[in-house]
């Protein structure tokens, strides 16, 4: 997996890449393991300290494989996560 934190002044801007493929559905499932992780509990965990980061720092966040709007802001909801469009 890798992630990338673009700084500017005071914006922060995640790429989060290769972290989530599914963005929708892991966002709402973190749990959910992809027969691409090569190890699925360390994915699972990696996912989530990043997520948990982005919803801390308010960071902008985007992904390499996320559908269309694919830039906003992620907000905990309960045991996943909720991604807000940015307009």
């Amino acid at each position: 997996m890798v992630a990338h934190l673009v700084v500017s002044g005071s914006e922060q801007f995640l790429i989060s890449a290769d972290v989530v493929n599914l963005a929708p559905h892991i966002a709402t499932n973190p749990e959910w393991q992809l027969s691409i992780d090569q190890d699925p509990q360390t994915a699972v965990e990696t996912r989530r300290k990043i997520f948990d980061r982005a919803v801390a720092d308010k960071l902008t966040i985007s992904g390499t494989h996320w559908l269309m709007p694919n830039v906003g802001t992620l907000a905990k909801d309960g045991n996943g996560y909720v991604f807000a469009a940015k307009g």
